[in-house]
């Protein structure tokens, strides 16, 4: 498959970074593996239906495929209709350590279930992007935040 190109007018969002993490092949589609991947680094396991299942409702093209677009949209219709507890759920399997802060050990962690381990600037990068009060870590507010933010 032919990689697919990506023009945004618009600066890459936390959803955006968050769909390149997910494209280990970096081929601009998640299909089955990467979703399994991802699931894997959470400590998930679902069966091959279970995960088309996944991927049916997220794409509505028809395809086997996650693009980028099906991605932000999904992001968006989720964080619009999800409880407080969900959002507080998905904190807490960035927060690896329950400190009550997402650190950068803390993304290094989960990155490197996913993908080859991060480097410090992707690292920072992420950690700059959503840490508002400048403090090296992402506390819950920032978290929330950044999802609001980068839809």
């Amino acid at each position: 498959m032919a990689p697919v190109e990506e023009t945004f007018d618009q600066p890459e969002t936390e959803i955006d970074a968050l769909f390149r993490l997910f494209d280990q092949k970096q081929i601009g589609v998640v299909g089955i593996e990467e979703l399994r991947a991802i699931f894997h680094s959470t400590k998930h396991y679902a069966t091959n239906s279970e995960l088309n299942a996944i991927i049916k409702e997220i794409n509505k093209n028809g395809n086997d495929v996650i693009t980028v677009q099906d991605f932000q949209e999904y992001a968006q219709m989720e964080l619009e209709r999800c409880p407080d507890d969900v959002i507080r759920n998905a904190f807490e399997v960035f927060d690896s350590d329950g400190d009550g802060y997402i650190s950068k050990e803390d993304l290094r962690n989960l990155i490197s279930n996913l993908l080859s381990p991060p480097t410090d600037e992707e690292l920072n990068h992420l950690l700059d992007e959503a840490d508002r009060k400048a403090e090296g870590r992402i506390d819950f507010e920032d978290f929330v935040n950044a999802l609001s933010v980068g839809m």
